[in-house]
């Protein structure tokens, strides 16, 4: 009788960040779901269905990041780990302290999360920064090989600065109409915005360049700190 697959909630007020990391999840055989506010996430929790891990953003709308452990501990004792913009070592250790099994920086690659995400399935602790990445296995802190430095610099795309704009806001999971609307430009214009930012990346959609943006800026470029 085959195991069932492993279930990953992903919970973040960006939707497409969420998406491309449940596609690149997928191509290792995990399922996720997919929430934009906590409160949404703890009555699904609440209903008992199969989750093996929990990835929350520390910077969501509907509570305050220190009381995100606590309250999925509350709830059900499953495995939490804690992404955030925020590369601070003192929050890292404030949510192992609170029961999380790892902490994620957002000035890593999402590329690099599967990886981090196969070792806290195992039951690994694990913290990441843009500088280095922790693995903690039976209590014991083994340095494992730093994460490469972000290159921001030479890896950005070559991208003028309206596409920028557009570029960031479809990183917020915005429609070509409410892009539009944000920049005070017609939809086509956007559309036509999207074809070459799609071209330059060398993508075919939002999902792709969402990914491939992120590869080499290193990680977040959103306006907002999380």
């Amino acid at each position: 009788m085959s195991s069932r697959e492993k279930v990953i909630a992903v919970v973040d007020d960006h939707p497409l960040i969420a998406k491309a990391l449940g596609e690149l999840l997928a191509i290792r055989g995990y399922k996720t779901r997919d929430f934009l506010q906590f409160t949404a996430f703890r009555e699904w929790l609440e209903k008992q269905e199969p989750v093996d891990l929990c990835i929350v953003d520390y910077n969501l709308p509907d509570i305050a990041g220190n009381d995100i452990v606590p309250s999925i501990k509350e709830c059900r004792d499953v495995p939490v780990a804690i992404w955030s913009g925020r590369d601070d070592e003192g929050l890292s250790q404030a949510v192992l302290e609170q029961g999380a099994i790892g902490f994620i920086s957002k000035g890593v690659s999402i590329t690099a999360l599967p990886p981090a995400i196969d070792l806290m399935l195992a039951g690994e602790i694990f913290v990441s920064s843009c500088r280095k990445s922790s693995v903690y296995a039976d209590g014991k802190a083994q340095l494992r090989k730093p994460l490469p430095p972000v290159q921001k610099v030479m890896g950005k795309p070559s991208l003028t600065p309206r596409e920028q704009e557009v570029m960031e806001l479809l990183l917020q999971g915005l429609s070509n109409k409410e892009i539009a609307t944000r920049l005070s430009l017609n939809p086509v214009t956007i559309k036509l915005h999207n074809r070459s930012i799609f071209r330059k990346l060398k993508v075919r959609n939002r999902t792709e360049a969402t990914v491939r943006y992120l590869e080499l800026t290193g990680g977040l470029t959103l306006s907002r700190a999380c």
